[in-house]
């Protein structure tokens, strides 16, 4: 209840989203796997009024939402104070068999599961998944 109504910017880096293609899903299909409002709905959730915003950059999405916090934080003048605090986060699940095949199926992937990247065997690369999310304050 402490955080209901406060001036925290949400800035979410998401990359690809799979919801649509797990099992089980419902009607509530068609905003849960948008990913543009991943960071308005964390915001409405907690009940935040500072900025909200989802960047897609593929796999620098986590440093974008980084970069935009702090910028946010930074860049605030006597007239406009956007958020006194920022929390940047970053998701990448993987939720459904579909990407994989089709990066197998693309030679995207690593047939040995390591990527070797600054050897000349190099031959692919290994998805993984991960949540991440810190607060920053002025």
């Amino acid at each position: 209840k402490e955080m209901m109504r406060s001036l925290i910017g949400v800035y979410i880096g998401a990359a690809v989203t799979e919801f649509q293609y797990a099992e089980n899903c419902n009607e509530g299909v068609g905003t849960s796997c948008a990913g543009a409002i991943t960071s308005n709905r964390i915001s409405f959730c907690l009940g935040l009024q500072g900025p909200s915003f989802t960047s897609d950059v593929g796999a620098a999405s986590s440093l974008a939402s980084v970069t935009m916090a702090v910028n946010s934080l930074r860049f605030q003048t006597e007239l406009y104070r956007a958020n006194h605090t920022a929390v940047p986060g970053a998701v990448q699940l993987m939720l459904a068999p579909q990407f994989y095949l089709l990066a197998c199926a693309a030679g995207y992937l690593s047939q040995i599961g390591r990527s070797q990247t600054f050897d000349v065997g190099a031959q692919g690369y290994c998805r993984g998944e991960g949540v991440g999310a810190a607060t920053l304050r002025e």
